[in-house]
């Protein structure tokens, strides 16, 4: 059984329109804060996948993204305030967002992990700032944006894939499961299009 440790609606729908049927369990773990972004990244993915509690044989999937923009890491802002910090600091200039994964195996304690980059530029005027936080959309994402929301401030991929983005590399994940030799439907998109 596919596990995914996380409560964020990307990542499942990310999973289901791979094909890749899970049950979902919130992860209980503190999280890491400071240090390479990579190495953050992969660390909350681990931590978040081993708390989760599975059945031998279970494959656990920890997740976590956060944005590094102009020296400055982004993670989910606290209020709209944070929000607003967030939008007007990426649309003077590109982030990198990135996003790691942990491939748990419970029972045998084994952990396969990794992190993909990509990055992306919130494009609008700075005028329609106010107008995007009232929206909502920042609400519960690294960098206070998502990448497939349309309104007055929009992301745009500069380079890396979209899932990666939204907080689930499928083709870092493919790669993971494949070491896992677990089995990944054949036609399943490794990038999640618009």
């Amino acid at each position: 059984m596919i596990v995914l440790a996380s409560s964020s609606p990307r990542r499942r729908d990310l999973l289901l329109e791979a094909g890749i049927e899970h049950i979902v369990k919130e992860p209980s773990a503190p999280e890491a804060a400071e240090g390479d972004p990579a190495q953050i990244v992969v660390e909350n993915a681990r931590r978040k996948a081993v708390s989760v509690e599975g059945r031998p044989g279970d494959l656990i999937i920890g997740c976590d993204t956060l944005v590094l923009c102009s020296r400055s890491i982004l993670g989910k802002p606290v209020d709209k305030k944070d929000a607003k910090r967030m939008v007007l600091l990426q649309i003077s200039s590109p982030a990198q967002v990135f996003s790691g994964i942990c491939l748990y195996e419970a029972g045998k304690k084994k952990e396969l992990y990794g992190y993909e980059v990509s990055t992306v530029v919130l494009e609008g005027d700075v005028e329609k700032v106010d107008e995007y936080l009232d929206t909502g959309m920042w609400t519960g994402k690294a960098g206070a944006f998502g990448i497939q929301d349309r309104g007055p401030i929009n992301a745009r991929l500069i380079s890396g894939e979209e899932d990666n983005v939204m907080g689930l590399p499928m083709t870092l994940l493919r790669r993971l499961l494949a070491l896992a030799e677990c089995e990944y439907p054949a036609d399943a998109p490794s990038v999640v299009g618009r």
